[in-house]
């Protein structure tokens, strides 16, 4: 279906998003959250990501970054040291 999905990758920081059109239950499946995320979870053993104060954050706890702290800037910070796989019902986040 083309382009679903961008990942930014600096050492253990990640950042993705994926394009509104490809957010419903049938693109955003446990198997390409697994086939995308975890090899570099594998790799890297943790990763950490950043989201705006204004930025919904549910979708990254869904699956399993908890959060970590805040920065000077406000961002808040989130760790992920084990992908809890979203079930449909989560999918349309």
């Amino acid at each position: 279906q083309g382009h679903m999905a961008t990942l930014i990758k600096r050492n253990k920081e990640v950042h993705f998003a994926i394009y509104r059109k490809h957010r419903h239950r049938t693109n955003v499946t446990s198997r390409r959250i697994k086939d995308f995320l975890q090899p570099l979870l594998d790799k890297e053993k943790f990763l950490v990501t950043k989201v705006a104060p204004d930025e919904d954050d549910r979708f990254i706890r869904h699956l399993g970054f908890e959060p970590l702290g805040v920065t000077m800037e406000g961002l808040r910070t989130f760790i992920l040291n084990e992908i809890k796989y979203p079930r449909s019902r989560h999918a349309h986040i």
